[in-house]
């Protein structure tokens, strides 16, 4: 709903000096490198596991893509629904989505801990949500949203949940100004090998080929419980784009994929036993590549890395 209170018009104000210095030191960064590094055709479907509410940057890095899959642990309701709300209500609502975007602003991901206070505190903090807000902050515009869900089948039915299966949303949506319709699904999903989730995905992807992508993934599509995830991706992408948390450089089969390394490999304290070895041997060995944006643990551009594997022919 148009809001005409004091509060709304601090949000909007706040939401696009957040995006507009967004814009600035991350998206035209990702511009620069998808069109020095990412040039070409690619498959129009998009798989992004592991992906929280982050919507906007898999469409920076692959703007042709039109079926996204996204996949997290992050609830995918409530959806969205105009009503209008006391005045005490609305604030804390409004200030509950932005400090949900508020490390995605400033270092290019959201923190769980920041999504699940922000679900506590707003309506407008649900993933749903989040993700309206990113598209129509960069140049999108949303068509339909509804829920669904997924049977252990893939098959995909309109309805909150359904007994043995996930839950999830569809928004279809479009660029500003373009006809062609896109369509993004999240699903709430465990991608563990503890559940057939892995083989659901396989059946609602289809036969395609994949642009995958992994970003401040936690390290766990390297360990052995997510051994069916690792082999979907393997066997499915075209290209992969990831940070160190996504599958490791050993698990990559060299034979069939190309890899290029860009930007800095550190790992951060946290994370100091995911060190892999052989990654900061190809970094050494290849002539620096900046990478002009934030991605992954980075937190910075400078400080970031970014693999990029491509199939080979």
């Amino acid at each position: 709903p148009v809001v005409a209170g004091g509060e709304y018009r601090d949000y909007r104000a706040r939401l696009a000096h957040g995006f507009r210095l967004y814009r600035e030191r991350q998206l035209a960064g990702i511009d620069c490198f998808r069109a020095q590094h990412l040039r070409g055709p690619s498959p129009p479907t998009l798989f992004y596991p592991m992906s929280g509410p982050d919507a906007v940057n898999p469409l920076a890095l692959f703007p042709d893509a039109r079926e996204l899959l996204l996949v997290g642990l992050e609830p995918p309701a409530p959806l969205p629904v105009a009503r209008r709300l006391p005045p005490a209500e609305l604030a804390s609502a409004l200030e509950g989505a932005l400090s949900s975007l508020r490390t995605l602003l400033a270092k290019n991901l959201f923190r769980s801990k920041e999504l699940r206070q922000g679900r506590q505190r707003s309506p407008l903090a649900s993933v749903p949500a989040l993700v309206l807000i990113q598209l129509a902050q960069t140049g999108y515009e949303p068509l339909a949203l509804e829920a669904l869900a997924v049977d252990h089948a893939g098959r995909v039915t309109r309805a909150p949940s359904r007994p043995g299966g996930w839950p999830g949303f569809e928004l279809r949506f479009r660029r500003r100004g373009e006809a062609a319709e896109r369509r993004l699904r999240y699903l709430r999903l465990d991608l563990s090998d503890r559940t057939p989730g892995a083989a659901a995905l396989a059946a609602l992807l289809g036969a395609g080929e994949l642009v995958t992508i992994f970003k401040a993934a936690s390290y766990l599509p390297g360990e052995a419980e997510f051994s069916a995830l690792r082999a979907l991706v393997l066997a499915r992408s075209r290209v992969l784009v990831e940070d160190d948390s996504g599958i490791p450089l050993r698990q990559l089969p060299r034979e069939r994929f190309r890899v290029e390394v860009f930007g800095r490999y550190r790992v951060i304290r946290p994370f100091a036993a995911r060190f892999q070895p052989e990654l900061d041997a190809l970094f050494r060995a290849r002539p620096a590549r900046a990478l002009p944006f934030a991605y992954g643990y980075g937190f910075a551009p400078g400080t970031s890395h970014l693999i990029v594997a491509r199939r080979l022919r």
